[in-house]
């Protein structure tokens, strides 16, 4: 089945109970548990559905009387999808990020190269960094000016197409750029946990620029809040096997715990 067919359907078995769980898509589409979540986040980002835990409520009639959707500009030929803001993101459980930034600042020593990813945590990380002979590589524009005013860090701002609701550089010259460079520790962060996946993000651009930080780094600390904790996340970034410690602001369960330890995760407390 054509996925545009079967969103259409999933919208349309919504919208006549009043919400749809993963667990029946997966039954009634005969698709996984992913490519349901996936069809759940399509709907979401065109308006027609609100994310519930394991599935998702109908909020909005786009459906006409055929069953077909409307072809107005939320329609889901022609969605138009708004990212979160940096500037949002940032003003979100800050202090939970304070508290993550802190707990990673016994893990950095003098003349360390590490890197920063993009996050709103990895910018809490950047605000407690003392002022020490150290060089820190980000492509977060909102990084490079924070460490402005610290002169002995020496910040290499990895350049590429600025995105402003990123509040970063993204793209191939970022990946180009780090390719040059080994690092001894990179703090990142991401919009979702998963237990089958790991790190989730909604950018694949992101995903992307992530997994490039991650090959050049000796030693990757997971910095997440509780908002990332089984969120729902589009693209897979990588797994809790590129990941070698974590710093959780959370009491993950016990399958989770479980899955951190089989991938030899260290946690920090």
């Amino acid at each position: 089945m054509l996925q545009q067919v079967r969103i259409e359907r999933v919208a349309k078995l919504a919208e006549q109970k009043g919400s749809v769980t993963v667990a029946e898509l997966v039954s009634e589409f005969a698709v996984s548990k992913e490519t349901a979540r996936r069809d759940i986040n399509v709907l979401v980002e065109r308006r027609v559905l609100s994310r519930t835990y394991g599935g998702a409520i109908f909020i909005n009639r786009v459906l006409s009387n055929n069953g077909s959707m409307h072809s107005d500009s939320k329609s889901l030929a022609n969605p138009e999808v708004e990212a979160p803001l940096f500037s949002d993101k940032k003003n979100k459980n800050v202090k939970q990020k304070m508290s993550l930034a802190k707990r990673c600042l016994s893990f950095i020593r003098k003349h360390d190269l590490i890197v920063l990813d993009g996050g709103s945590t990895s910018w809490f990380l950047a605000r407690q960094l003392p002022d020490v002979e150290m060089t820190v590589l980000t492509n977060s524009l909102e990084i490079v000016q924070v460490l402005a005013c610290k002169s002995s860090i020496k910040t290499v701002c990895l350049g590429g197409e600025y995105q402003p609701e990123h509040g970063a550089f993204m793209g191939r010259l970022v990946e180009v750029s780090l390719s040059e460079f080994k690092a001894d520790k990179l703090f990142l962060s991401c919009d979702s946990l998963s237990l089958e996946d790991g790190l989730k993000d909604n950018s694949m651009a992101t995903s992307e620029i992530k997994r490039a930080m991650i090959s050049i780094s000796k030693e990757v600390f997971l910095l997440a809040d509780e908002s990332k904790y089984l969120a729902e996340g589009e693209y897979c970034t990588v797994g809790f096997n590129k990941i070698d410690h974590a710093v959780l602001g959370f009491t993950p369960d016990y399958e989770f715990l479980q899955e951190l330890a089989w991938n030899n995760v260290t946690m920090v407390d």
